[in-house]
């Protein structure tokens, strides 16, 4: 009888998160996001749910759901993100019903990257040109653009925490330039 293996997903970035700054309240920190189920869906105009996530949002935008994260970034673009294990392709085509749409699992060609820290910004500014001042980029806000050379999906979750979207092949040149990123940043800071 022949053996069975069963492939197992793990993230692009297995390293242990790297923390920048003083130990008790590190400046800025690194870690590979939680593995998870991604889903490229398309389609125009959505139903306001579909498979748990809200994605009633404005252009640019993302919701959080519990652990269910829905990103639109283009008018007829939605990423599902959910917990590995938790979300099939057959629960979202479920809610779309009879509707047009494209939906493609993405699990595998992308990664995410946690960033959060009071000088998040500051680290993500060293090759993002984005302004990420809360005015400018508030939290909820997602949207695409370039960090260094590597085009990454930015989501704001909260006042001092990010997410980076990026293809799996980016993923470790993402992590190598904001941790040298982080290490100048400390190095010019004043006592």
């Amino acid at each position: 009888m022949a053996e069975t293996h069963i492939a197992r997903r793990r993230t692009a970035l297995d390293d242990a998160p790297l923390a920048f700054g003083a130990a008790a309240s590190p400046a800025f920190v690194m870690q590979a996001a939680p593995v998870a189920v991604r889903f490229l869906l398309r389609m125009a105009p959505p139903p306001a749910l579909v498979a748990g996530f809200d994605l009633s949002m404005a252009l640019n935008r993302m919701t959080l759901n519990g652990a269910l994260l829905a990103i639109r970034p283009g008018p007829d673009e939605f990423w599902l993100i959910a917990p590995e294990g938790t979300l099939t392709a057959a629960q979202i085509e479920a809610d779309l019903g009879g509707n047009w749409h494209a939906l493609v699992d993405i699990s595998h060609r992308n990664a995410g990257l946690d960033v959060s820290g009071t000088a998040v910004c500051d680290v993500l500014n060293a090759g993002c040109a984005l302004d990420l001042h809360d005015s400018a980029f508030p939290v909820g806000m997602a949207t695409r653009t370039l960090l260094g050379k590597a085009e990454v999906l930015l989501l704001r979750l909260d006042e001092t925490r990010f997410r980076l979207e990026c293809g799996r092949s980016f993923a470790p040149y993402a992590r190598d330039f904001l941790a040298e990123a982080a290490r100048e940043w400390g190095r010019v800071q004043m006592p």
